[in-house]
């Protein structure tokens, strides 16, 4: 067989032919699908899933060995695809409970499948949770992948392996069949090598769950905003952190953001904001343990742990097993899970998000926010974003930014997405 490149050009179409020739060969070279079989030739989409989604084909792990050979039955998102048509054929590493393991562990790696490896370059870290999905839509082994996000874990891997990712607004899709971190932030979203096919399967995916009470917005949420998927005129705003002025290679990037945007008649400014801190660790903290027992009442079959205490003891029990610990998880089982005042707590730290990007918004007089580094606010706000990828810098390393707007406003993104795509095609 030919040396095939290692990353699978976005404006290429991948066929099955080339799907299944790639899987043969990167399948086990990146270390980014947990289990597989062979992909549906006919389907429209051939997808694979996060493997902390439930997909009843294959054991759900989330990357650990305490959960090792758990079977769950199709996630509510993975149960509309199937009917669909959509083919989901496998199942993707990520960071170990989507990086609730330890603070130390590099991105991508889990005891169960190992550091996922960068398609660019073994030495760019393919960082957040969803880090496998974003490997393997990069390397052209699936037509797009399912990740989760709680903060960051979709836009970054997304632009650290040079493909597109988003985030949607909290609600807009189930989920239920997934193993929890945080109900306050968890949502799943689409990476994909263009903003088409994230949109086609987000759209099948979009639907109120009964079993996922704040899925009742989902059908609030419109994802074709025909005004801005055209040429009207539009303003993003750059963020710049006081105290903390943009990188050179930042700057270059702004100067050929305005460049190109301004073909697709998006005005690019700067706007100053100031860092914001949130009680994000109180929060996840007793959510995980609430959520991750109401999973495992759930779905635990007596061969696996039964409750968040005892993840934690069969954790302790295999110390040696976990080179970079397990502080994260221990960490989490010091706040109360039944603390006064938690509801107060997110509504205040959530409302305090909305607020700080629509102040922005406003000083700005813009309609969305561009981001060259990862900023929480959208993953706090329960509010859209989407991981653009733009270039590779020098090394060769991908270099991206992320798109985000008001709390749902998944639809505005979309279509600035889409003009952004436009841009860089022209």
């Amino acid at each position: 067989m030919e040396t095939l490149p290692s990353v699978f050009p976005k404006n290429e179409t991948l066929t099955y032919e080339k799907l299944v020739e790639r899987l043969e060969y990167f399948r086990a070279a990146f270390h980014c699908i947990q289990a597989w079989r062979d992909p549906v030739h006919t389907a429209p989409y051939r997808v694979l899933a996060k493997d902390n989604i439930g997909v009843e084909e294959f054991p759900t792990t989330a990357g650990s060995k305490a959960l090792e050979g758990m079977m769950v039955p199709d996630a509510f998102i993975v149960d509309r695809l199937v009917r669909a048509g959509v083919d989901v054929f496998g199942k993707t590493t990520m960071s170990e409970l989507a990086n609730y393991v330890s603070t130390t562990m590099p991105g991508g790696y889990s005891e169960l499948g190992g550091q996922g490896i960068n398609p660019y370059g073994e030495e760019f870290s393919p960082r957040g949770s969803s880090s496998g999905s974003a490997i393997a839509v990069a390397a052209g082994l699936c037509d797009a992948a399912l990740g989760t996000e709680t903060s960051g874990s979709i836009v970054l891997p997304a632009m650290a392996c040079g493909v597109w990712g988003m985030k949607p607004t909290v609600g807009l899709l189930s989920r239920g069949g997934i193993v929890p971190l945080s109900h306050t932030f968890d949502t799943p979203g689409v990476m994909a090598r263009n903003v088409q096919t994230i949109v086609d399967l987000m759209n099948i995916m979009q639907e109120t769950d009964p079993d996922d009470p704040i899925t009742e917005r989902a059908h609030e949420i419109h994802l074709d905003v025909m005004g801005y998927k055209h040429g009207s005129p539009v303003r993003v705003a750059v963020m710049v952190f006081e105290n903390r002025p943009l990188q050179f290679e930042q700057v270059m990037l702004l100067q050929s953001l305005q460049e190109k945007l301004a073909k697709v008649n998006i005005e690019v400014v700067t706007v100053e904001v100031q860092p914001v801190e949130f009680d994000y660790k109180a929060i996840t903290s007793i959510d995980f343990q609430n959520d991750m027992n109401r999973f495992f009442r759930r779905y635990s079959d007596g061969n696996h742990v039964g409750d968040v205490e005892g993840l934690v003891a069969y954790y302790r029990a295999r110390e040696e097993h976990h080179p970079f610990g397990f502080d994260r998880l221990t960490d989490a089982m010091e706040y109360d899970a039944d603390a006064a005042g938690y509801e107060d707590l997110v509504f205040e730290t959530v409302s305090r998000a909305n607020r700080v990007i629509e102040e922005a918004l406003a000083r700005a007089q813009a309609q969305a926010l561009i981001a060259f580094d990862f900023v929480n606010w959208w993953a706090i706000a329960q509010a859209p974003y989407m991981a653009v990828p733009w270039s590779v810098d020098a090394n060769g390393k991908p270099v991206g930014f992320t798109l985000g707007c008001r709390s749902m406003e998944d639809g505005k993104v979309i279509a600035l997405a889409k003009r952004i795509e436009r841009a860089l095609q022209e």
